[in-house]
């Protein structure tokens, strides 16, 4: 399994906007930077474009021709798959924006946003998206010059064919008539074949009269156009959709919408991001937790993988256990197992993405982390997450980290997670998970904070960390239990019921042993009753109504009510054991509520054996 690493890769990038984009191998991004990075960019203060390579490091200025300067404000670059293209906006002083294309293999710049015979575009063009080679790109534009009978005054979408030249408006019903309103957000998929945008317009299809922002699915080759956000029905959303993205093959669409009519385990109004089947019409819910539950929050901005199965996007939503901040996080959904990530650290400034920053091919994604002030993003930091094979594992695994500033995020199998050095972000996923220190317990300091479990090691060596969905944390001496649903959790509840007290380090240790190699809860009972400790609490051989006082006085702290002592009463006189029911009154809710405040920071044990 490759490790699941999240690395800083540009600290303290300054612009008025943090657009960045990766090539579909996940081998480049390009990004905008008001600051110089490059010999060729004099254009200080401008916002310019650079193409990075995350195998080499090395940074190319791209918004400049093979020969002279290009000049003005540059933004919001978007890379083909193998690095080569990159289309850009490009605003002259008291000019238009305009859309460019650079060849980084030639150095030429070309123009996109122009017609069929190379007249300027007589208004604004931008939001680009790319075809996988660079031969297809779609866009937004208010001219009225790029295709014929464009006279309806409104943004429109359109696809350029770079080879040859033409341009055709994709946002027109199929007898050709004009999108009463605004179009935008036009995403092109790798193959070229397919393009999806969302109009208010209420003549592209039928039954959209009331001017809600659907997203839209063009079919380039036989130029059909069918409603993208519906639900499995057939139906209409029932709240704005947009920001939508299509897969590469254009079989899968994912988007955002305000609707509440869409998938079943959506019960708010708040913005979710949906994955719509094209082929089938199944529509899933996919800024839900692991068990596919919608928890509120805003989401947004989503990208997919290659093949349709993964969906990156923003949310304030808290999806995962260790979360709860309430700020902007990064999140990986896999559609098919339901497995959801945190991709990034625990942030007081927050975090975006920015667009479509995922590699669909390699899932490698880049996302920027940064304090929003008057001009936008400025002091960012940019970073990539890399997940490779193991995201959705249940391959029980090992992830270290290094003496740096490392995120591990794991699958869905029993994982062992060590950050090292450093301040970490360490994410168990599903399976019960271990974090490893090599330190002695009481150099440690362990919080629980909304975002996770801050571990700060008081000798340095380890850094500070946050941890999510980690079950077991393992010191040089004792270990930390998080396990309240698991085997420590039920041996804990069981100590505390038998002897009213809270377990000794060794003998808790001991008995979680135990219960690891097969031993039940109602051995482990019997054995606890018929120790001296026990026999004091309920008597070396009470009688039935004596037991079942006892044991409401010891586990429930509390007189028994005249039910619930009947009840017990009658399962005693039925044969049921006193050990079956201690363990009973011990994973009872009432006993597992009363001990939840202790044991969900965490309990410390001594390992058996070690």
């Amino acid at each position: 399994m490759t490790t699941n690493r999240l690395t800083l890769v540009l600290p303290q990038v300054n612009a008025t906007s943090a657009a960045a984009t990766l090539s579909g191998n996940g081998r480049y991004f390009a990004f905008t930077s008001s600051t110089p990075l490059a010999s060729t960019d004099t254009s200080i203060g401008n916002d310019d474009i650079y193409l990075y390579d995350l195998q080499t490091g090395a940074v190319k200025h791209v918004s400049t021709p093979a020969t002279g300067t290009l000049g003005g404000v540059s933004d919001a670059p978007v890379i083909s798959f193998d690095g080569n293209s990159i289309v850009f906006e490009n605003t002259q002083p008291r000019g238009l924006t305009t859309l460019q294309v650079k060849n980084m293999t030639t150095g030429e710049i070309a123009v996109v946003s122009a017609d069929a015979t190379g007249a300027a575009a007589d208004g604004k063009s931008w939001d680009a998206s790319m075809s996988a080679d660079g031969n297809y790109v779609a866009f937004t534009s208010a001219a009225t010059n790029l295709s014929v009978l464009d006279n309806n005054k409104k943004e429109d979408i359109f696809v350029k064919n770079m080879a040859d030249g033409s341009v055709v408006n994709v946002s027109v019903n199929e007898n050709g008539i004009q999108a009463n309103a605004a179009s935008a957000n036009a995403s092109i998929s790798a193959d070229g074949s397919a393009v999806v945008f969302n109009s208010k317009a209420t003549n592209l299809f039928k039954d959209t009269s009331n001017g809600l922002d659907r997203v839209y699915f063009k079919q380039l080759v036989d130029d059909t156009l069918v409603l993208a956000s519906t639900n499995a029905s057939g139906k209409l959303a029932n709240g704005d959709s947009y920001n939508a993205a299509v897969s590469s093959n254009g079989r899968y669409v994912v988007f955002t919408s305000k609707a509440t009519n869409l998938a079943d385990a959506d019960f708010t109004s708040n913005a979710d991001v949906y994955l719509k089947d094209m082929q089938t019409g199944k529509v899933t819910l996919v800024s839900s937790d692991a068990n596919g539950i919608g928890k509120g929050g805003e989401s947004d901005n989503a990208a997919i993988s290659a093949d349709g199965r993964y969906v990156m996007f923003e949310s304030t939503a808290d999806l995962v256990p260790g979360d709860g901040d309430g700020k902007l996080d990064v999140f990986m959904k896999d559609t098919a197992t339901g497995a959801i990530t945190r991709l990034s650290a625990p942030s007081a400034n927050g975090t975006s993405t920015f667009g479509s920053a995922l590699a669909g091919n390699t899932l490698d994604t880049i996302f920027w982390s940064g304090k929003t002030g008057a001009a936008g993003f400025d002091n960012r930091e940019l970073y990539h997450a890399s997940l490779g094979t193991g995201f959705g594992s249940t391959t029980n695994s090992t992830l270290n980290g290094n003496n740096g500033r490392d995120t591990l995020l794991a699958g869905q199998g029993n994982d062992v997670l060590k950050g090292g050095g450093g301040n970490d972000l360490l994410d168990g996923g599903a399976g019960k998970d271990v974090a490893i220190y090599d330190g002695n317990l009481a150099n440690y300091t362990l919080t629980m904070t909304a975002a996770g479990l801050s571990v700060v090691d008081n000798t340095g060596v380890d850094g500070s960390d946050i941890l999510g969905n980690i079950e077991t944390l393992k010191f040089a001496n004792f270990n930390v239990s998080l396990d309240v649903n698991g085997i420590a959790g039920q041996a804990y509840r069981l100590y505390q019921a038998a002897f009213d007290r809270a377990p000794d380090i060794e003998g808790l240790g001991f008995w979680i042993k135990s219960m690891e190699l097969g031993v039940g809860l109602a051995e482990v009972a019997q054995q606890f009753l018929s120790s001296k400790e026990a026999q004091a609490l309920y008597g070396a051989n009470p009688g039935k109504e004596q037991l079942v006082t006892a044991m409401y006085h010891n586990v429930l702290h509390r007189e028994p009510d005249e039910g619930g002592f009947q009840y017990w009463l009658g399962k005693l006189n039925d044969g049921v054991s006193p050990a079956s029911m201690l363990y009973s009154f011990s994973e009872s809710l009432e006993n597992y509520t009363s001990l939840m405040g202790v044991m969900e920071d965490g309990f410390v044990y001594k390992p058996y054996g070690a």
